[in-house]
């Protein structure tokens, strides 16, 4: 008979999804992850297998709470282009606000970074992850183009651009509170969409 979780998956999850965040998964021993999510060795074998396993599970965690807050505005906002600016306006926001909770970038970028090269599973989680913000830029962009903001035919690019671009902030603000390189890449981001928006004067 299976045994039965008498533990909050929920509370599990999220308390792990912290701990490999602030110090990566390597780094992340199971004694971290016991003293971090309260339940013993024997039930984070139970019930993930083994670390590896809770790392997938919290990554999917991220995913469904993290990543979709994050994109919510670019795949199912009514705006367009301005929902890039947002985007980016957040990131900034983080910064500012909260500069320990910033220095920590995006998880699934920090283990792109780790892991990607050597684990089959989270290359895979990063291709899947890439793709979605990717398309969720390509998606405000062609907004903008419906609705004559932009010149028309350049979502794909432009969405790689940007995609790029955020990608690369992630990197940089891995272990850095200071909020000024943040600011840089909003205010680049602002001034090239101004010149997208120019094309049609």
């Amino acid at each position: 008979m299976a045994r039965i979780r008498v533990f909050d998956e929920a509370y599990v999850l999220e308390q792990a999804m912290e701990t490999f965040w602030a110090k990566g998964y390597e780094a992340t021993s199971v004694d971290d992850l016991v003293a971090a999510t309260g339940i013993s060795k024997s039930s984070l074998y139970g019930a993930f297998g083994n670390k590896h396993g809770l790392f997938e599970a919290a990554l999917g965690f991220y995913t469904d709470t993290r990543v979709e807050a994050m994109l919510c505005g670019l795949e199912h906002g009514v705006g367009g282009i301005d929902e890039v600016v947002a985007f980016f306006d957040v990131v900034v926001q983080i910064a500012e606000e909260f500069p320990d909770r910033g220095a920590l970038g995006c998880l699934l970028t920090n283990s792109i970074t780790e892991l990607a090269y050597s684990d089959p599973l989270i290359s895979q989680s990063a291709d899947e992850y890439i793709d979605r913000l990717t398309n969720a830029f390509a998606a405000a962009v062609e907004r903008s183009e419906r609705s004559g903001e932009l010149t028309p035919g350049g979502a794909a690019w432009r969405a790689q651009v940007l995609g790029t671009l955020a990608l690369g902030l992630f990197v940089r603000r891995r272990g850095n509170p200071d909020p000024s390189g943040a600011k840089a890449v909003a205010q680049a981001v602002r001034t090239m969409i101004e010149s997208w928006r120019s094309e049609l004067k």
